[in-house]
C-alpha cells in the first residue's frame, strides 16, 4: 500500500525516483514495514523478501556508532541473516552522498563484527526493477492469506504434481488442483514461490494461466 499518490511509473518508466513512501506486508518478517522510497522498495522485494538465501532481516535496525577517532552513527538499511547462518549488513546509498572513508571504516568494522557489508545503489537496484509489479501482486496476495491456514490435502497434492512435472504453466497447476478455489491456488503459489520452494516467471501477469514455473 503506497501512502500518497503512487509516483511508482516514475521510477519505472525513468529509471530513478527516490518519491513515495510505502507500508507493506514482509511475509518473511511476518509484519508490516514502512519502506521510504521507491529505490528502497525494489531493493526489499529483490534483496530482501524474494531472495531465497535471505532467512530473515531487520529492516532499518537500530543505529550503531562506528568506534573510530571521531565517532559516528552507522544507519545500515537492514541487517539480513543467510540460509547458512552468514550475516550480511546492507548499506543503500546514493553514490554522490557518500564519503568513501567512512565506506571503508564500515567494511573493516563490519568484519569485525563477523559481518559482511553489502553495498547497494541505485545503479544496482535499476536492472531489477522490472520485477516491481509481478512481486508486488505476490505480496498482497500473502497479505491477503496472512491469517489463513492452507489445508494439507492441496500442499501435498501440488508438491507431488511438481516433483512429478517440474515445470509447466499455471493453467496446469489450475488444472490439477481445480477441487480448490483460485484465490486458495493462488495463495500456495505465492507461498512456495516466497519460500523458494517454486521458481515463476517474473512477468507483470505473475498469476495469469501462461506464466510459467519450474520446480525449484
Amino acid at each position: 500500500m503506497v501512502r500518497r499518490n503512487s509516483k511508482i511509473s516514475n521510477f519505472t518508466n525513468r529509471g530513478q525516483h527516490f518519491g513515495n513512501s510505502w507500508v507493506v506486508y514482509s511475509h518473511k518478517a511476518r509484519r508490516s514495514l514502512t519502506i521510504v522510497n521507491d529505490i528502497e522498495l525494489c531493493y526489499w522485494l529483490t534483496f530482501l523478501e524474494f531472495q531465497p538465501d535471505v532467512l530473515k532481516f531487520n529492516l532499518h535496525p537500530a543505529f550503531r556508532i562506528l568506534p573510530t577517532k571521531t565517532p559516528r552513527k552507522i544507519l545500515l538499511t537492514s541487517e539480513a541473516t543467510l540460509v547458512d547462518g552468514a550475516l550480511e549488513w546492507h548499506l543503500l546509498f546514493s553514490p554522490e552522498k557518500i564519503n568513501f572513508d567512512y565506506l571503508a571504516e564500515l567494511r573493516e568494522y563490519a568484519n569485525s563484527c563477523g559481518a559482511t557489508l553489502r553495498e547497494f545503489t541505485p545503479a544496482t537496484i535499476i536492472p531489477h526493477k522490472y520485477k516491481i509489479m509481478p512481486l508486488l501482486k505476490v505480496c498482497a496476495c500473502l497479505a491477503a492469506g496472512k491469517e489463513y491456514s492452507l489445508p494439507p490435502e492441496i500442499v501435498s497434492k501440488a508438491q507431488f504434481y511438481i516433483r512429478q512435472r517440474v515445470r509447466g504453466c499455471m493453467s496446469d497447476l489450475y488444472e490439477q488442483l481445480r477441487d480448490f478455489d483460485t484465490a486458495t491456488v493462488h495463495y500456495l503459489v505465492a507461498r512456495m514461490f516466497v519460500e523458494g520452494r517454486l521458481k515463476v516467471e517474473l512477468s507483470p501477469y505473475f498469476f495469469s494461466p501462461s506464466t510459467e514455473w519450474v520446480s525449484a
